[in-house]
């Protein structure tokens, strides 16, 4: 999800809102944020974008981060159903 900070013009109260990329996009086209009514002065101006260092960053929400861990733990596990000594010595450690 990416963080996306607006600022309102009256108040000048700052706000975080989390969207995917896909839904942002989707909603800067319906006029979704000239809409927006401010939480601190429940003012409709129109909010402005602060670009810095949080909207450059994306971060994977729980779901995506557990589709890669499972990719992952099948992976390994058909590894050592298919015998890979490598990767039991990898996950076992070596026989005594």
């Amino acid at each position: 999800m990416a963080i996306y900070t607006y600022k309102c013009r009256t108040c000048k109260t700052v706000t975080n809102l989390s969207f995917s990329i896909p839904r942002f996009l989707k909603l800067s086209v319906s006029g979704h944020f000239d809409d927006m009514y401010c939480t601190n002065c429940s003012d409709n101006t129109k909010f402005m974008r602060i670009f810095g260092a949080t909207s450059s960053k994306i971060t994977k929400d729980k779901e995506a981060l557990m589709m890669e861990i499972k990719e992952e733990s099948r992976k390994i596990a058909d590894e050592v159903r298919s015998g890979n000594a490598n990767t039991i010595r990898q996950i076992y450690g070596e026989e005594v």
